[in-house]
């Protein structure tokens, strides 16, 4: 009976973890802070059905919500800080790691 119960708590659990990004994505609830640099954002397509036909709206989609998704902005921030403090390793575009922990543009 515990174990059924804790099954049941941690199968919530993770489904309440994969739901917030899409929860994100469409309410904002949290205030995020964009990416600096060279981020080019892509826009949002509109449907139509010659779109639809030659595939156009499926790709253009993709793109948009690659970028879009809830939380993306905090996790690519974590991601890269997570390379440079375990593996020594830049994430950054045209970015070194130098002597001393010091990042140089190239």
């Amino acid at each position: 009976m515990r174990n059924e119960r804790l099954k049941s708590i941690l199968v919530i659990m993770v489904q309440g973890m994969l739901l917030l990004p899409l929860l994100q994505f469409g309410v904002k609830w949290f205030p995020e802070k964009p990416l600096q640099g060279a981020v080019t954002l892509e826009q949002d397509v509109r449907f139509s059905v010659t779109a639809w036909e030659n595939e156009s709206f499926q790709h253009g989609k993709e793109k948009y919500l690659n970028q879009a998704f809830g939380f993306r902005n905090f996790l690519v921030r974590i991601n890269n800080q997570l390379y440079y403090s375990i593996l020594d390793i830049a994430k950054a575009k045209g970015v070194v790691v130098g002597k001393n922990g010091y990042l140089f543009e190239e």
